[in-house]
């Protein structure tokens, strides 16, 4: 086990397995070239990494589809080189979390075929099954966010069966206590093995309500469409913080770990902030969700800053927002919003307080990378609410060598075509480059445990274009001004010195009055300011 308690971690970084490092030349990244690569995790500033899936799989939704949680697929290494890699990040103090799939198995799991053997079956009530209608159609209208309907009959005993994603991802059964159990062994199961963590995986579908009168979703305009629907029956049902408070509560089992949730905010609930401080309220110590506002929030510094100060009015100070610009679900920042804005977000990012969650390649200024139809690998369906996820999927590129340095045979994804320009080899000598601000900022992190657990304070600089704060304790108190316009933007700012800028050098002293932050430019200064 890592040593450093978790409300002490700088970062962690998220790792594709299949996209980080390939140590036996089959194109695809592996365990062995994770542990290979520690070094460099260790030297960038991050306390820890979290893999995605590396349980045995059929891989028809790249490892999200489990046929044995207490396994690992051949396609990544051997359960010894897992315990290698585990034995290797304790030696560098790094934590390693585990991505933990929560809602659904694959249908090739033995629970699933036990299942679908014949209603009576002992693991029949792990899943969900329920009767076609009288005219044979599915029990109800949900649509699956792989795209397609969320229901899919099955012959051998004449039931539909519930997948809120691929057919081939059966939705377990949580209202069931025996699965609930049967859920949190594994996690016991890994952590008796020396895992600090987990992140959880898609918890929002695990309560759902399945028979009242509103049993069908309400839809808009486009039935096939999963964005079309309000989605308020076939996820965030009336147990799903009881569930997660479940799998908590395993944390506490045991000394010093930790869970992050996956959870995305619903319109149709209502208060978004209140969604999350529910899931913070859960049990500070041992979880917080993601906070994904970074990423799914217009570029608006007016409506960030507003929804940044609510958030943190709400929460306790003990909680620590998980706060990511990206993952392998979404598209990079530096696609999304331009290379100056995911720099001056990558700044926001690592001063509020809590636990930035860096995904691989982000600290390159990595992009998305459109793949050529017949090299695509996701199967999610157009209609989905996730398809296309394979450009934020691309190979990490260490060098300007062949394949970006990942691998010494064709990699399972194209390598982005901007490689040569953006790679770990040529971004550590270049002190302009998104690496060298990465490593700054993680510097400063670790240096100034304000920007870890400080106090957050809304600033009026004057300007609608700018969104600004001061984080602060009894220490040390720091501000951050972000230009979120094009233009050049004058501001009002308190005496101090300037640490950090995303795009310009500066006087290291500033004196109360204006300063001209250049378009998209953030800049945090070590503030001679008091927290009021």
């Amino acid at each position: 086990m890592a040593t450093k308690l978790w409300r002490d971690v700088n970062a962690m970084y998220q790792i594709y397995p299949r996209s980080f490092m390939d140590s036996n030349g089959d194109g695809i990244g592996d365990l062995p070239g994770i542990s290979q690569k520690l070094e460099y995790l260790k030297k960038l500033g991050v306390d820890g990494f979290w893999l995605s899936p590396v349980y045995a799989s059929p891989q028809a939704d790249c490892g999200y589809d489990v046929t044995d949680y207490l396994q690992i697929d051949s396609m990544f290494g051997s359960m010894h080189d897992m315990e290698a890699l585990i034995e290797r990040a304790h030696a560098l103090d790094l934590k390693i979390m585990m991505d933990y799939v929560a809602n659904h198995t694959s249908d090739q799991h033995a629970w699933f075929k036990q299942a679908r053997l014949s209603k009576d079956n002992q693991y029949r009530d792990y899943y969900v099954w329920r009767d076609a209608k009288d005219d044979g159609s599915e029990p109800t209208n949900w649509i699956s966010l792989a795209g397609g309907k969320a229901w899919t009959f099955d012959d051998a005993t004449g039931q539909y069966y519930l997948h809120s994603f691929m057919p081939s991802q059966p939705d377990l059964n949580w209202d069931n206590p025996r699965v609930r159990e049967e859920m949190c062994d594994v996690l016991r199961f890994w952590l008796d093995k020396g895992i600090d963590g987990f992140r959880v995986d898609a918890e929002w579908p695990i309560s759902k309500i399945y028979e009242d009168d509103l049993f069908q979703e309400g839809c808009q305009d486009k039935p096939d469409e999963y964005g079309s629907y309000l989605h308020n029956r076939c996820k965030n049902g009336p147990n799903l913080l009881t569930y997660m408070k479940q799998m908590n509560d395993v944390m506490g089992e045991y000394d010093n770990r930790y869970m992050i949730f996956e959870y995305y905010t619903e319109k149709e609930l209502g208060d978004e902030v209140q969604q999350y401080a529910d899931i913070f309220a859960i049990d500070p110590e041992h979880s917080a969700p993601f906070v994904f506002d970074m990423f799914r929030l217009e570029w608006h510094a007016e409506q960030r800053a507003s929804r940044m100060a609510e958030l943190y009015a709400r929460i306790s100070t003990d909680s620590r927002p998980i706060h990511a610009l990206g993952n392998h679900d979404q598209s990079r920042i530096v696609s999304q919003f331009g290379e100056k804005q995911a720099r001056a977000l990558a700044v926001a990012q690592m001063t509020l307080p809590g636990m930035p969650m860096i995904y691989y390649g982000e600290e390159i200024g990595m992009r998305d990378f459109e793949i050529p139809r017949d090299a695509r690998r996701d199967n999610f369906q157009e209609g989905g609410g996730m398809g296309g996820r394979d450009p934020e999927r691309t190979p990490m590129q260490w060098s300007n060598a062949m394949n970006a340095g990942f691998s010494t045979a064709e990699p399972w994804l194209p390598i982005a075509q901007d490689y040569e320009d953006h790679n770990v080899e040529l971004e550590l000598h270049d002190l302009s480059s998104f690496l060298s601000l990465y490593r700054s900022l993680f510097q400063m992190r670790q240096h100034y445990p304000v920007l870890r657990n400080g106090t957050y304070l809304p600033l009026n600089v004057g300007n609608g274009y700018i969104w600004a704060y001061r984080i602060y304790d009894v220490n040390d108190s720091f501000d951050v001004v972000i230009n979120f316009a094009d233009q050049p933007q004058v501001v009002n700012v308190t005496a101090g010195r300037a640490v950090i800028s995303s795009e310009t050098v500066r006087p290291s002293n500033l004196a109360d009055g204006q300063l001209t932050l250049a378009p998209f430019e953030a800049l945090l200064l070590k503030s001679a300011g008091t927290a009021s």
